[in-house]
């Protein structure tokens, strides 16, 4: 028998059991055993955020990606800038143990607003995306082309940070999250906390919403890094060589770095929001950021260029 044809009449005949079992179970006594009763069984997954990203992606007039969270505080990572890292053709940079800084395509001349305005901060014009943590997100949007109408500075594109605000909810909505990170290198623990508060009410005024989410975030962390540069220095005959001199390639500088940091940063944010009516929406929301970053760097840098003199210098056979 075709297998092909054989897997289909095996469904059809699973179908009419399950539909007969019940009619047959209608005329039986009932059961008095309490194992037999229904419960109801609530799955909550992350289809509807991909579902969300990939309408916003369908229906944009530009090449955009989004992020969007199926619950509070559930983006993959700590903050905007390690969440983009998983958007295709999105780039990141780190320095001190964290990701610092977002290309497009590899270019870095990028635009960041806050539910659609300009703000910066102050290192530039724009926001230091990894200030702001994932759990006072709601969505990210990142623009990989430009429009006629988007603000200026962003060649290489423009991030969207959407913040929660009150009417994102149905009603009363209230959030905490605790986390503890442990770093192997600093050898520390450290918390990641937040939390969130909103409601709304139905006045003879219309609607009114009030949100307030904050976030405490800190960081021990240790960065290693070596250094090796190398230098190209002409030289004259030399033993060991072939040839009557030309190039060689000597070490500049050899070094070590150990960086020591004790990273703080803690965000709020508050929003209010009236609708007196179906066409109006009006809304006053401030957003706060606070970094401290007390650090140290022991280091060691060798210089042998200048304990070395290429002229007499010994390569290796045949080679520079």
């Amino acid at each position: 028998m075709n297998l092909r044809i054989a897997l289909p009449r095996i469904a059809c005949a699973l179908a009419v059991s399950l539909t007969v079992a019940p009619a047959l179970a209608q005329t039986a006594a009932p059961s008095t055993d309490k194992s037999d009763d229904l419960t109801t069984i609530v799955v909550t997954g992350v289809r509807a955020s991909v579902k969300s990203s990939l309408d916003i992606k369908k229906n944009a007039d530009q090449l955009q990606d989004s992020i969007v969270a199926e619950d509070i505080g559930k983006l993959p990572d700590n903050n905007v800038i390690e969440a983009l890292q998983h958007v295709s053709g999105v780039q990141v940079s780190r320095n001190a143990a964290e990701a610092t800084q977002l290309l497009v395509r590899g270019l870095p001349d990028i635009a960041t607003l806050i539910n659609g305005r300009e703000i910066f901060t102050s290192t530039g014009r724009f926001v230091t995306l990894q200030d702001i943590p994932a759990e006072l997100l709601s969505r990210v949007d990142v623009r990989k082309s430009s429009r006629a109408d988007d603000i200026e500075g962003g060649i290489a594109g423009v991030v969207d940070i959407h913040l929660h605000r009150p009417f994102d909810f149905d009603g009363f909505q209230a959030a905490v999250t605790a986390r503890e990170v442990h770093s192997t290198l600093s050898s520390h623990n450290d918390p990641v906390l937040s939390a969130l508060v909103s409601n709304r009410w139905q006045t003879s005024a219309g609607e009114f919403g009030v949100l307030a989410d904050v976030s405490y975030i800190r960081d021990h962390y240790k960065e290693e890094i070596l250094d090796n540069y190398i230098s190209t220095q002409s030289i004259g005959p030399v033993a060991g060589s072939t040839g009557a001199g030309g190039t060689a390639f000597i070490p500049l500088t050899e070094g070590a770095q150990s960086i020591l940091g004790d990273r703080e940063r803690t965000a709020a944010t508050i929003a209010t929001q009236w609708s007196p009516n179906a066409n109006t929406d009006v809304y006053l929301e401030g957003i706060y950021t606070r970094y401290r970053n007390p650090n140290s760097n022991d280091f060691f840098v060798g210089l042998p260029w200048i304990c070395a003199n290429p002229a007499t210098a010994t390569v290796f056979p045949n080679t520079n």
